[in-house]
């Protein structure tokens, strides 16, 4: 996204260094979402949420995990009454989906990979799916224009952190950056907290003006 404004739409404007450090940054990873409506006969409770790894488990080769969470167990308002929600974040390592060229037949086959999974501890869980909604990288990437979908803008490593991320600032006058891309990171509460910082940066020029 950022790689659009600065090299497309600012082409030609900025100065070398300034772009130089962004060519410099490794955009994170993505994820496939699922999000299945269960009748409230299923009991959901057997199902904990938290991660759960694949290193073992020899039959689920596209993901290294899943993250599941029931959030109608905490909040019910959040499906039609009497009805649950299960919620699936599904990692898969960063090169497996840069070949893609049918992604419907990649989404198809991870509603069923991530279903079959789930049942192995929520067995007959088929019987109980009302609704199936899911997400592809490709999904990410059309909603939000990150490069191939990218979860956390830059990736979240050590050297592109807190201050090694994009300075709100930019070189070009009243542009700044908040977001993922920018600091102090991803994150709901980074991100709040970037908006924040930014708004704080606008309202502290302006009284000076």
């Amino acid at each position: 996204m950022l790689s659009r404004l600065f090299f497309e739409l600012l082409d030609g404007k900025l100065e070398t260094t300034f772009l130089g450090e962004i060519e410099k940054m490794r955009e994170s990873c993505s994820f496939s979402l699922l999000y299945l409506g269960i009748s409230k006969d299923a009991d959901l409770n057997k199902l904990k949420r938290g991660f759960y790894h694949t290193a073992t488990d020899s039959s689920y080769r596209d993901a290294e995990w899943l993250y599941i969470s029931i959030p109608t167990l905490l909040c019910p308002s959040l499906a039609p009454q009497n009805k649950q929600i299960i919620s699936v974040v599904v990692y898969l390592a960063k090169g497996k989906y840069k070949d893609i060229t049918n992604w419907k037949i990649f989404k198809e086959n991870l509603i069923a990979d991530t279903i079959n999974r789930i049942e192995k501890y929520l067995p007959d869980i088929k019987k109980h799916i009302e609704v199936i909604e899911a997400a592809t990288p490709k999904t990410l990437e059309r909603y939000t224009l990150n490069t191939d979908g990218a979860a956390y803008g830059w990736e979240v490593s050590v050297d592109q952190i807190g201050d090694n991320r994009l300075p709100q600032q930019t070189p070009i006058g009243n542009l700044y950056l908040t977001g993922h891309w920018t600091r102090p990171g991803p994150g709901i509460c980074a991100v709040v907290s970037s908006g924040w910082g930014v708004a704080n940066l606008i309202m502290e020029k302006e009284k000076w003006r």
